[in-house]
């Protein structure tokens, strides 16, 4: 098992080519969808690294705490699962992320992002049928991973970098150009250190202890030295006692960029009083002294590989542990599963089971039987879908639509119900539709544009630009004097909608805040509503309603605005679905309102965006121009 460690360091430049080669886009957008929330990241062995990398770069640029957790941990508690979850893993494959995985799905997390060094595996088809996810997975010329993680690792670090420096234009970029140099620097540096045996204690400062934790896992994995890290300070905590006891069998190793040099000086020399000590300068800051750390990481485990005649990147693998690296995850009862229909009560609430005692479980089981009831009960003749979030997964809004929801729009289409679109958007949506939808069928569509301000037939020409009214460009003005900051969001105004997005650590709720109390006065007038959607926060001009496309379909289908079905995944105030989703028969594909007869998401707590609206319409059987409730599917 394993590789030629020297051989894979010797591919380094090569893999620093193809990370700086590699499409960003996609990571970009994780990145920016992630910019206003927490991250938990979940990594074990090797992949550790880049999942701290991330830690660091996330709460560095965006001021948002992190924590990086083994799939174990992850897996002890639902409420790691709860937020904004990254997978990060070198070969997609091993139990322990999948079960993570399957974890985050079944706690409902609200964002699942994994990045793969590898393509067409398990964790991405786990992933495939959850809404609100997204996998960025890359292949290398060199090749998986030996024993120990090296070029994954350095690939996974530098694409993360680059999708950083992608969604935030203000910070310094960190070229390949500086990569390869910073390359040269680790391997000509550690080449010079002297020889040394016993322990090793490796210090650093806050840009450097991310290479010597790197070292601690590659030291240990393939059993090189026994390693421990520690910061200049803390090791002054009592860990100096080691030296004392263990000097003549210790050598300290200490990564120190130039801010914290005196520091470093004085702190080795005090240490060479008992054992031997090098202060190592990395003369980087930032990121590349991050990166500069990891690369002397991996060549000073060559050098300990060495003094052992061992080569680290094949060690060997003795049979108990290939054993120990099979066994699984045992189920305790707090991971006992909830029934689906309890499931089903979890996503209208948004609460989790522990919360809930028998008695509240019985009494929202009752209402959702009476509003199963009541969608038997009903003949539907048109359908009112939200776009973003619902037809297509707000992680993927860049990209076409996914066949799974195609077919159920023609499934809808071709048996005559009719079909209304009420969207955010622009003319990007009719454009999408009109790729994936037969012209035959585009008769029965109908398009809210700008959250329902300008309404078109699919067939029709696109909503036509126009100035902001008088209303919109004076809540544009508030916003970018007082909300937006220069480089990190932006606000697009058209005729009676604005929508901002912000870059730069605030969450949605947090910005949808600070934007109503700008426009405080213009709300309370009557003069313009602000709603949050799931990437953003609309403003729109009175009289401006989601609820003006559901009058429309009524008309056309010939029914009253009562019988039409209401499909989003915003429909918690204050989300841009809220109006649409407190119709008698609407159904969420995420966020539920806390209305007991109406809204509710019958997809559960596993199903989110796309596959949850999936799978309700699966519940409906469609003839006649008319949908029907028949309460299962087939899945």
């Amino acid at each position: 098992m394993g590789k030629p460690y020297r051989e894979e360091l010797q591919k380094l430049g090569r893999t620093t080519e193809e990370s700086y080669a590699f499409p960003i886009e996609r990571l970009k957008h994780a990145v920016e969808d992630s910019a206003g929330h927490g991250l938990v990241i979940v990594a074990s062995g090797g992949s550790r690294t880049p999942a701290q990398y991330l830690a660091e770069i996330h709460q560095e640029r965006l001021g948002r705490p992190c924590q990086v957790v083994t799939p174990l941990i992850f897996q002890s508690s639902a409420s790691y699962a709860r937020g904004c979850v990254w997978l990060l893993s070198a070969g997609g494959r091993n139990s322990d992320i999948l079960q993570a995985c399957e974890h985050a799905i079944s706690a409902g997390a609200q964002s699942i992002t994994a990045l793969i060094g590898s393509e067409d595996t398990p964790l991405q088809r786990a992933l495939a049928g959850y809404g609100a996810s997204r996998t960025v997975a890359f292949a290398l010329s060199a090749g998986g991973d030996g024993f120990l993680a090296t070029n994954s690792l350095w690939a996974s670090c530098l694409l993360l970098e680059r999708a950083y420096q992608a969604a935030f234009g203000d910070l310094t970029e960190v070229s390949v150009g500086e990569v390869e140099h910073l390359l040269d620097w680790a391997k000509t540096t550690i080449e010079g250190l002297p020889e040394w045996g016993g322990d090793v204690v490796g210090i650093g400062d806050p840009e450097t202890m991310l290479g010597l934790a790197d070292l601690e896992m590659r030291a240990t994995e393939a059993a090189l030295a026994n390693v421990w890290v520690s910061d200049l300070r803390n090791l002054g905590h009592g860990r100096h006692f080691w030296f004392a006891d263990r000097g003549a069998a210790t050598a300290a190793l200490c990564f120190a960029t130039p801010p914290y040099l005196p520091l470093a000086d004085r702190t080795v020399a005090l240490i060479g009083e008992a054992s031997p000590a090098w202060r190592i300068e990395v003369p980087f800051a930032g990121s590349q002294a991050r990166l500069a750390s990891i690369a002397a990481s991996m060549f000073v485990a060559q050098r300990m590989g060495d003094r052992i005649h061992r080569d680290p990147g094949r060690p060997g693998v003795p049979a108990f542990g290939e054993q120990i690296y099979k066994l699984a995850v045992p189920t305790t009862p707090q991971h006992a599963a909830a029934s689906f229909d309890e499931q089903i009560v979890i996503a209208k609430l948004g609460r989790h089971a522990p919360s809930l005692s028998e008695a509240e479980f019985a009494s929202w089981l009752d209402r959702l039987r009476a509003y199963r009831a009541k969608l038997q009960a009903a003949d539907i003749p048109a359908v009112v879908f939200d776009f973003d979030g619902t037809l297509i997964e707000s992680s993927r809004r860049y990209e076409p639509l996914e066949p799974s929801i195609v077919d159920e729009l023609r499934r809808l289409l071709a048996a005559e119900v009719h079909v209304g679109i009420a969207t955010g958007r622009g003319g990007s949506c009719g454009e999408e539709l009109r790729k994936q939808l037969p012209q035959d069928l585009w008769e029965r569509v109908s398009i809210g544009y700008y959250n329902g301000a300008v309404i078109q037939p699919l067939s029709g020409l696109e909503p036509t630009a126009a100035e902001p009214d008088a209303v919109i460009q004076e809540a544009r003005e508030r916003i970018e004097r007082y909300v937006l900051r220069p480089g990190r969001g932006r606000c697009r105004a058209y005729a009676q909608q604005c929508s901002v997005s912000l870059l730069d650590g605030r969450s949605l709720s947090e910005a949808w805040c600070e934007v109503a109390a700008a426009l405080q006065d213009l709300v309370d007038a009557g003069q313009l509503t602000v709603w949050q959607s799931s990437h953003s926060i609309d403003i729109v001009s009175a009289g401006v309603s989601k609820r003006n496309v559901i009058s429309t379909i009524a008309a056309q289908a010939n029914c009253l605005p009562k019988d039409v079905l209401c499909v989003g995944d915003r429909g918690r105030w204050p989300g841009n679905d809220f109006e649409l989703l407190q119709m008698p028969l609407s159904l969420s594909a995420d966020q539920c309102s806390s209305a007991e007869d109406r809204c509710w998401n019958l997809a559960g707590t596993s199903r989110r965006q796309v596959a949850a609206t999936c799978y309700q319409l699966k519940l409906f059987e469609a003839s006649k121009g008319l949908l029907r409730f028949k309460g299962r599917t087939n899945e």
